[in-house]
């Protein structure tokens, strides 16, 4: 299904870096070969094997400390952040004009211009015949070493120059004029964040959180973030990942907010209430669902009971009813009422087994690894793979791993990552 090539293209905007971690100190647990390739070997980082790359053959070994670069990391390849263990992604590398180099000359006044910054994409790639996801940096070839001792779990973004990858340049009003005066910093709506979910291979551990709770699995649908509440007197607020999307005087509305006022969403909602959603279809983000048209799908509904109270996010079942009842397409839905058993259960049957020396039955237990399968499984209707799945707690709650943020984790499809 094709776009209508006068459709006006939209991405997530990326003036702020996301603060979830890109490079983190992880520790090779397992390697393996490849079968029919001598010279590469695919290297596993992380507890419960959360990742999985391919290295070359004795560049690592069992028990090292690496530092591992997630997929859609951008790497500085030119530019004062470069490092040497970059330089071989330099036929991959593309210009970032907005993060320009300058060196202070000693005679001439004034920084001079040494041009453009240069990044290459980290991603998800089929080598060997196997996936290898991210990219794997020894701790010597990084230069880490120098200055600190590192330790694992440690995070090694700033360290590294590294940022989020994005599909389009992220703006920067010195260097591409004046900003956009219809946009401005993200709202305050106490009790409503931004949406950022955390990687389940990047945190691994979160899954004895989970451990026990009835949760919901929903798609990660592959389009643009939006935030939208009304207020008791009836105004209204529109936000992508980043910004606030106003209404100026002599100004039609941004892209992102013609759209919104096309689907009748702020109509929809009543005085107290904010709903996110991923903007998707025809001009958003490649598209690559196929959409016919633009639809906005639901995943977080808030209310408050008045203009001063702090906004309650509503539980899995009330979400999706809320959004029936107002006409608003919710996010589609994978599997819902599931008990998640990650740790393995100790049970009478086990132990009587264990004490006979005979093998015990087998231990029920949702890894990792159950969900890498279940994000590589979902397709969008077109047949295209779906960005992945969300998992969350059917009732809303609070992580200690996440500082108190909402206990919710992502899991991206290999598959998909390889062909985007």
């Amino acid at each position: 299904m094709s776009e209508p090539e006068s459709a006006p293209a939209l991405s997530e905007d990326s003036n702020e870096e996301s603060p979830r971690a890109l490079v983190t100190i992880q520790k090779i647990v397992k390697l393996e070969p490849i079968p029919g390739k001598d010279l590469i070997e695919l290297a596993t980082v992380g507890a419960d094997g959360g990742w999985r790359s391919v290295v070359k053959k004795k560049s690592v070994r069992v028990g090292s400390l690496v530092a591992f670069h997630e997929p859609d990391t951008f790497v500085p390849v030119s530019g004062p952040q470069a490092r040497s263990c970059y330089a071989f992604l330099e036929k991959d590398a593309k210009e970032c004009p907005d993060e320009e180099s300058y060196t202070q000359d000693p005679i001439l006044p004034g920084p001079s211009r040494l041009g453009p910054v240069k990044r290459a994409r980290i991603r998800t790639i089929k080598l060997g015949g196997v996936y290898s996801q991210g990219l794997i940096v020894t701790m010597t070839d990084s230069g880490l070493l120098s200055g600190r001792n590192w330790r694992e779990g440690e995070d090694a973004t700033e360290a590294l120059g590294v940022i989020k990858y994005e599909a389009t340049p992220r703006p920067s009003s010195s260097s591409h004029g004046p900003a956009d005066p219809r946009l401005f910093p993200w709202p305050e709506l106490p009790g409503v964040s931004k949406t950022d979910e955390t990687r389940l291979q990047s945190r691994p551990g979160l899954l004895n959180e989970l451990h026990g709770k009835i949760v919901s699995v929903t798609y990660k649908i592959d389009g643009m973030s939006v935030t939208c509440a009304k207020n008791f007197d009836g105004s209204t607020i529109v936000a992508s990942r980043n910004r606030e999307h106003r209404r100026v005087e002599g100004l039609g509305p941004t892209d992102l907010y013609q759209r919104i006022l096309e689907l009748n969403i702020l109509e929809k909602l009543p005085p107290g209430y904010a709903v996110q959603g991923e903007l998707c279809g025809p001009g958003i983000q490649k598209n690559r669902a196929g959409f016919p048209s633009v639809r906005l799908y639901m995943f977080n509904v808030f209310r408050r009971w008045s203009d001063s109270d702090p906004f309650e996010e509503l539980d899995f079942k009330n979400a999706k009813g809320f959004c029936a009842d107002r006409g608003l397409q919710f996010v589609p839905v994978v599997q819902a009422g599931w008990m998640l058993e990650t740790k393995e259960p100790l049970s009478s049957a086990l132990l009587y087994a264990e004490a006979k020396g005979n093998d015990p039955p087998e231990k029920p237990r949702h890894s990792v690894k159950t969900f890498v399968d279940m994000a590589t499984s979902q397709k969008y209707g077109n047949g295209f793979p779906a960005e992945g799945i969300v998992v969350r707690p059917e009732t809303p709650e609070t992580s200690e791993a996440l500082k108190g943020s909402r206990l919710s984790v992502k899991r991206i499809s290999q598959e998909w990552e390889s062909r985007t």
